[in-house]
Parts: structure tokens; C-alpha cells; sequence
């Protein structure tokens, strides 16, 4: 388990030169959200961290609009998560797509937001214009879903690979990519 307080410390200083930060539950320990929050402010300090990682913890809509303000942060990987139920977890997800312009490669993995969280998810790609790579394996993404995507990708012209691995998608929402 780390101090909070004392990383928050290391990665403001000019000493830090880590490009690649994975922040992961260890033990029971799961961090509250507001040393979550002031760890992704101290973020915005540092120049060298290019990719952010956050594994089972519990990331709020806040953290989301602070880790749009890092602009040297090219991949986050948001995973495992415990999300909020109601309407922060339908504004979270479109807020990483139209907040993040830096993001080029975006994981959003073990979220089981399924067939709406992708409904979600494909109405910000239709106007993002940065990201690259979305890897949505293991969210519980059924046909309606995949619909949506492929849908959305009609219009995104940025997006050159979309991983969809072990989720619900049968023969009709593969179809769906054919078609578009």
C-alpha cells in the first residue's frame, strides 16, 4: 500500500521521471476517492507520465473532469471498477471521451457497464477526433451495444481498432460491423 500523501509529493517533484503509473487495490485496502483525487491533481503537475492506469477503485465523475486536465497523458486505462450507480455512471463515460483530448488509447476493461454504458460510449465517439485505440473487453456488451458502436463508427473516422473481446455479442451485432 502506498501514502498517498507522500506519492502525491514524488510525482510533483522534478525527480520523477516515471512515464507509466498503474494505481491498484492491494490487499482490502481500496482508496477513498479523495485520495484518489488528489493524486490525479498532482498529475497535473508532472510532465513525464504518459500512460495512467486505475485498477479497482472508485472513480467519480470529479476524477474524470481532473484526469481531462492532463494533457501529457496519451493512454488511460480505467478498470475494475466500482462505479456509482444512476446518473454519475451515464455522465462519467461520455465525459472521458469529450474531456480527454489527449487520450489516444483508452481501456476501459472489467466495467460491467454492458449494453448501455456502450450506448453511452458511442455517442461520444461519433464526436472525438484523438482516440485511436478503445479496448471495451469484458464490459457485458450485448448486440444492442455492438449496434451502437458500429453505428458510431460510421462517423468516426479516428478509431482504428475497437476490442470487443468476451463480452455477449452474438452473430447480429457482429453483423452490425459488416455493415457499416
Amino acid at each position: 500500500d502506498f501514502d498517498c500523501g507522500e506519492l502525491c509529493e514524488y510525482i510533483k517533484s522534478p525527480e520523477c521521471h516515471i512515464q507509466e503509473l498503474f494505481i491498484n487495490k492491494r490487499s482490502s485496502t481500496i482508496y477513498p476517492p479523495t485520495e484518489i483525487h488528489a493524486f490525479i491533481e498532482s498529475l497535473k503537475v508532472n510532465t513525464s507520465i504518459r500512460s495512467l492506469r486505475i485498477s479497482h477503485h472508485i472513480v467519480e465523475l470529479d476524477h474524470i473532469i481532473s484526469i481531462s486536465d492532463i494533457t501529457t497523458i496519451d493512454t488511460l486505462e480505467i478498470s475494475h471498477q466500482i462505479w456509482h450507480e444512476g446518473s454519475l455512471f451515464q455522465e462519467a463515460l461520455p465525459k472521458i471521451l469529450t474531456l480527454c483530448s489527449s487520450i489516444k488509447i483508452l481501456k476501459l476493461l472489467f466495467n460491467p457497464f454492458g449494453n448501455d454504458g456502450a450506448s453511452v460510449l458511442a455517442e461520444s465517439l461519433k464526436t472525438n477526433n484523438t482516440l485511436e485505440i478503445l479496448n471495451l473487453n469484458n464490459n457485458r456488451i450485448g448486440n444492442r451495444g455492438a449496434s451502437a458502436l458500429a453505428e458510431s463508427l460510421k462517423v468516426n473516422n479516428t478509431l482504428q481498432r475497437l476490442k470487443l473481446s468476451n463480452n455477449y455479442i452474438g452473430f447480429e451485432g457482429v453483423n452490425t460491423f459488416a455493415l457499416c
